[in-house]
C-alpha cells in the first residue's frame, strides 16, 4: 500500500509508474479503479492519461455534474425544480449580485 500526497493526478502518475517498476508489470496488465465517489473522476483522468481500459471524464461527467444532467434533462418531460447552478468565478467577482435561475 502506498500513501499519496497530495492527492492529485500528477502524483498518482508517479505512484502508478513507481509501483509499475517495482514490480515489473506491464500495461496489459493494469488497470485503474476505486470505490470512493469523490475520486471516479480523477480515476477516469488517470486512465485516459495512462491510455488504461475503462471510462473516461467525459463518460464520467454525464453522471457526476448535475448542471450537466440538468442542461440535459432540460427539453425532456421530466419535471424540475428550478435551480441555480454556482458559478465561482462569476460569485467572486460579484458576490452579490442578482441570482438567476434555470
Amino acid at each position: 500500500m502506498q500513501i499519496v500526497e497530495p492527492y492529485n493526478l500528477q502524483n498518482l502518475l508517479q505512484t502508478y509508474q513507481q509501483i509499475k517498476t517495482d514490480y515489473k508489470l506491464l500495461d496489459d496488465n493494469c488497470r485503474i479503479v476505486t470505490n470512493d465517489e469523490y475520486s471516479v473522476l480523477l480515476t477516469a483522468q488517470l486512465r485516459e492519461a495512462l491510455n488504461l481500459p475503462g471510462d473516461r471524464p467525459t463518460m464520467i461527467q454525464q453522471f457526476t455534474d448535475k448542471s450537466y444532467l440538468k442542461s440535459a434533462l432540460k427539453n425532456s418531460l421530466i419535471r424540475m425544480p428550478k435551480y441555480l447552478i454556482f458559478a465561482q468565478d462569476q460569485y467572486r467577482k460579484e458576490p452579490l449580485s442578482t441570482t438567476f435561475w434555470h
